[in-house]
C-alpha cells in the first residue's frame, strides 16, 4: 500500500466529502472498506460526531486502498 499523509483541516469531513466525490468513491464503498455502517459515516459527515484521530487514520487508509484498487482496475481495461 502506498504511504499516506494525513492533513487534518478545520473542516476535515467537508474536505473528505470533496475528495470522495473527485475520486468517485461512495460513502457505501468507504464504509464497507472500513468495516463500519454507513450511519457512522453519516454522523461524521453531518458533524453529529467528530471522528477520532484513529478513525481518521482508518478513513485515509481505506480511501488509499480503494483508490489503488480503482487505478489497478482502470489499467486492466
Amino acid at each position: 500500500m502506498p504511504k499516506i499523509t494525513i492533513t487534518i483541516t478545520e473542516d476535515y469531513t467537508g474536505d473528505l466529502r470533496k475528495r470522495l466525490k473527485e475520486y468517485g468513491i461512495s460513502h457505501g464503498m468507504l464504509a464497507r472498506e472500513m468495516g463500519i455502517g454507513e450511519q457512522q459515516l453519516s454522523r461524521w459527515f453531518n458533524k453529529t460526531l467528530q471522528p477520532r484521530y484513529e478513525n481518521i487514520v482508518k478513513i485515509e487508509k481505506a480511501v488509499a486502498k480503494i483508490r489503488a484498487r480503482m487505478e489497478k482496475e482502470a489499467t486492466k481495461a
